[in-house]
């Protein structure tokens, strides 16, 4: 039960897996030189989860970019349920169209087993701190490595460059690791908000692998995450999809 519960967690935490499971729809084309310039645009997005055959899970997650004061971003991700309550955040400055973290923090609390962690980046030595379980170590760290959060907005952005193979350096646990993407196509997706345009995106993994998860990304709205599938090892089946958003001024509903 205690293993179901963790990674339904980690699904609500919206992780961007692999997956072999669906058809490509369609060739995606290349970058577009009108994204030459990127700007970033504030949002916040609610989600629903289920998992298995349907059933509802009582919560909701949501994910917010916003400006601070200093000219800085903030990219925040909350999950409040009666399973698990995850406050994930980064702060970032916007560079050459690449976020560059400066420090990351991650909390989560419930059914599951507690866990604190924190990465703090220090540019100037080009290194990172972690701390997990007040257990810090340091490490040194190439350009453009993002966080654990951070990742999943460049993913976005790059998208909306018309990007198609995606690689980011991720410090995590110590560990430098690297994530690969694929745009595997677009689909026009029925959803309860209506029909959406969406690019396809699956993470590359090895070839044994058992997990099996695809994104679905709004070409008109940002490129906003709608909806995630994935499916576990074990055969369980886990849904994230988009009740509503508002990016910039405009307001996504029912």
């Amino acid at each position: 039960m205690r293993g179901h519960l963790r990674a339904l967690a980690d699904t609500l935490r919206l992780p961007v897996a692999c997956s072999l499971f669906f058809v490509a729809a369609s060739a995606v084309t290349a970058p577009s030189q009108a994204y030459a310039n990127q700007e970033l645009i504030p949002t916040k997005a609610e989600y629903k989860a289920s998992y298995k055959k349907g059933i509802p899970i009582r919560g909701a997650a949501v994910r917010e970019l916003k400006q601070l004061k200093d000219g800085s971003w903030s990219y925040n991700f909350d999950v409040t349920s009666f399973i698990v309550d995850i406050n994930e955040r980064v702060n970032f400055q916007w560079v050459n169209d690449y976020i560059r973290p400066t420090n990351y923090s991650y909390e989560r609390s419930g059914w599951v087993k507690d866990k604190k962690a924190t990465v703090d980046f220090n540019w100037d030595k080009m290194s990172v701190r972690n701390n997990v379980e007040n257990k810090p170590w340091s490490m040194t760290i190439p350009e453009q490595t993002l966080d654990k959060l951070s990742y999943q907005l460049q993913l976005r952005l790059d998208l909306a460059k018309g990007m198609t193979d995606l690689v980011y350096k991720v410090a995590d646990g110590g560990h430098l690791k690297e994530f690969v993407f694929s745009v595997v196509g677009e689909e026009k997706l029925d959803t309860r908000l209506g029909k959406i345009d969406c690019i396809v995106v699956e993470k590359v993994r090895k070839p044994d692998s058992d997990r099996q998860t695809r994104l679905w990304f709004a070409k008109d709205w940002n490129y906003l995450l709608v909806q995630m599938v994935q499916i576990e090892p074990d055969g369980e089946k886990y849904e994230i999809y988009l009740e509503k958003a508002k990016v910039g001024d405009r307001v996504i509903k029912p």
